[in-house]
């Protein structure tokens, strides 16, 4: 089976999560890069900021307040400040790395929720929603609401928006609040997978322009599962991944490749085995990585950009390059 050597090379610089003040078995909510920094959102109060120079190895917290709910981050490739999202609140947090922090509000924006994931790029903010009838939405840095996108129709309309079901619906399951996610190319520009067309997107010219479809429709869109609907026994659960998240990619080269997934089958005593997909034209694409046993797994979240990449596993911060990597 084709090989990928990746978060488990040899050559990766390790960083242990105590030397960095995160305590042991973190699953790292968020990260975030810049050309000589991470940004670690370790928990819904709590960032580190990580030096990327292998010879001056820096740290820096910042905590914020006890009843703080951080859920998402990104840093302005403007002026190097970070944009902060929470599931709870529709509002952007501004935050200076000195410390101080401004709350951007998005004026006549009503509702429940708040907002799963967030990039920014020169022009503005990219927001997902928790759960709305567009799926993205562009807001300018002073919070004016600039664009929305991804229009979620009859099946994936957002749960929270109806109030009456069919009888066979209360019998039975739909799945709503259906999400896109977001991730940077190796030249920055923001992309968007979304999961009801199995497509990627980028902007051109002001609009969310298909650059890569999967035939494959086993791959799971996202959403909220809620089970006899509109009855006493209703049952809410996310459709995939821990909040309903469409699924998460990254990249590497030119193309997005899928996070990656531990493998139970093929994972043994002393060994650990990563599955890596991706996504082209013809369908997907699967690759492995094997690793020695791990303390400590939780999610291998990989996040890169064109000097290179950053993972968290086995309760270390991994830093590495690329070289030999494609799938």
């Amino acid at each position: 089976m084709p090989t990928v050597s990746l978060v488990c090379n040899p050559a990766v610089r390790k960083i242990p999560f105590p030397g960095m003040g995160i305590p042991l078995y973190t699953s790292l909510l968020d990260i975030a890069l810049t050309p000589d920094r991470v940004w670690l959102l370790v928990d819904q109060h709590h960032i580190v900021e990580v030096g990327r120079h292998p010879d001056r190895p820096t740290f820096r917290s910042i905590v914020g307040k006890e009843d703080a709910t951080w859920d998402a981050l990104d840093v302005d490739p403007v002026d190097g400040s970070l944009w902060i999202v929470s599931f709870l609140r529709l509002e952007l947090i501004h935050l200076i790395p000195d410390g101080k922090s401004t709350i951007v509000r998005i004026p006549r924006l009503e509702g429940q929720g708040g907002f799963r994931d967030v990039l920014v790029d020169e022009e503005a903010v990219y927001v997902v929603p928790t759960c709305a009838e567009q799926a993205l939405w562009k807001v300018a840095r002073d919070g004016k609401l600039l664009g929305q996108a991804f229009k979620r129709e009859g099946e994936e309309v957002p749960l929270t928006l109806r109030e009456e079901f069919t009888p066979e619906e209360k019998q039975g399951s739909v799945v709503g609040c259906v999400p896109v996610s977001m991730a940077r190319d190796l030249s920055g520009r923001v992309t968007v997978f979304d999961g009801p067309s199995r497509s990627f997107y980028r902007q051109e010219a002001g609009e969310w322009k298909p650059v890569l479809e999967i035939p494959d429709q086993e791959l799971p869109a996202g959403g909220v599962r809620v089970d006899r609907p509109g009855t006493e026994e209703a049952i809410w659960a996310p459709f995939s991944g821990a909040s309903g998240n469409a699924p998460e990619f990254f990249f590497l080269g030119e193309e997005p490749v899928f996070q990656p997934e531990y493998d139970q089958e093929k994972s043994k005593p002393g060994q650990v085995v990563f599955r890596y997909l991706r996504p082209r034209t013809e369908g997907i694409a699967t690759a492995f990585e094997r690793c020695k046993a791990l303390s400590w797994g939780g999610r291998a979240q990989v996040v890169t950009d064109q000097h290179g990449f950053v993972s968290a596993i086995d309760n270390q911060l991994i830093l590495g390059t690329f070289g030999g990597n494609d799938l």
